[in-house]
């Protein structure tokens, strides 16, 4: 055997192993593309779920282009990335020109996403997760200059954070609500407690909470089709559990499930943002035993304002008595902030470049 053959037949092998390789890739890579269908179809994602997905879509495009620089391959069914990669052009925040806001400010989040924050008149506590740096962590800046004060690691079998609030009433606290456990932050000791009367339900993790303003009354959803709770806050952080309802006894039998709970500022009602069957989203209004108020009505009066971010689009709405409009775009969450003066700020976290929290003065 000559040269040249020993040549071609390394070639031959070396073309064998990278198709099996490639052929491994794809499997994989099918894989994900039907997880990925199936979660969209039925709306489950979380906005850090998009983390993790980016994360594993580039991998697989690291792996491919590996195999590629080495030996250019053909394919009778090649993978169209541009089918499953939205290449977006940097945009200017629609806050930086808008007439309501003049004046505001950048905290930089370097290359790390902001899925959830919250904020007091002192205070942003923002959820950051990055598979790069791995951090899954609560980080806590001063709203005055954006400065971070600290920052507390989560322990992976709390579960991925869904939902923060600051509430006054309870000793100024944060709530964060993660799959399986609900903390309870303290700013200004910089502690990290555990809410331990509270616990999850069979398969039905935690979802969403609010805490009266007015009564010594919180309440918890679990699951996006499975309980809400009402609790007893008077003897905090001891909680005590008042009802328990079904889910499926509140909304609609053609309703996909509950998004989020939020009780009004200024009265006791509590409004449920409700995902219709056509995907769209509706806000139903109710006391405090949960009996219906109002149906597909916006969640708001003259003494109220609301911020609604839409996850699917990234899109972030201001809601003022019966009006709405969207604000903003590439927001993956986003707070209002009124201090004792009455004064409010919005704090916004961005998903496009550069990652960002900003605050703007109302």
């Amino acid at each position: 055997m000559n040269i040249n053959q020993v040549a071609e037949q390394n070639r031959g092998n070396i073309r064998l192993e990278f198709t099996r390789q490639l052929n491994e890739i794809k499997m994989q890579y099918d894989e994900f593309t039907k997880e990925l269908t199936e979660t969209r179809e039925n709306d489950q994602f979380f906005e850090n779920d998009v983390e993790q997905l980016s994360a594993k879509l580039e991998q697989f495009k690291k792996e491919i282009h590996q195999i590629n620089i080495h030996l250019q391959l053909t394919s009778d069914d090649p993978m169209d990335w541009s089918r499953s990669v939205r290449v977006e052009k940097p945009v200017v925040s629609h806050l930086n020109n808008s007439q309501l806001l003049f004046e505001r400010q950048v905290i930089s989040l370097h290359d790390r996403n902001c899925f959830f924050l919250s904020a007091s008149d002192t205070y942003i506590l923002a959820y950051i997760l990055s598979i790069n740096r791995n951090e899954n962590r609560l980080v806590l800046y001063n709203i005055s200059d954006g400065s971070e004060l600290c920052y507390h690691e989560l322990d992976v079998r709390f579960g991925n954070v869904c939902d923060m609030i600051y509430t006054e009433k309870l000793n100024c606290c944060f709530l964060v609500v993660c799959r399986q456990v609900i903390l309870i932050y303290n700013p200004q000791r910089k502690m990290l407690t555990i809410l331990s009367e509270i616990k999850p339900i069979d398969e039905h993790p935690f979802w969403s909470i609010t805490v009266s303003s007015n009564t010594n009354d919180a309440f918890v959803s679990l699951d996006s089709n499975g309980y809400i709770e009402r609790w007893s806050t008077e003897t905090h952080p001891n909680w005590k559990l008042i009802k328990r309802w079904n889910t499926k006894d509140i909304i609609k039998n053609s309703d996909e499930g509950i998004r989020m709970v939020r009780m009004f500022a200024n009265k006791n009602q509590l409004t449920i943002i409700i995902l219709q069957q056509d995907k769209h989203w509706r806000f139903d209004s109710f006391d405090l035993n949960l009996q219906l108020i109002i149906r597909v009505g916006l969640p708001g009066d003259n003494d109220d304002a609301w911020l609604l971010t839409e996850r699917t689009t990234s899109s972030l709405w201001y809601v003022n008595g019966s009006t709405s409009k969207q604000i903003d775009k590439y927001v993956h969450s986003a707070c209002l902030i009124i201090n004792d003066n009455q004064q409010g700020k919005i704090a916004v976290s961005y998903n496009n470049e550069p990652k960002r929290i900003e605050t703007f003065n109302l």
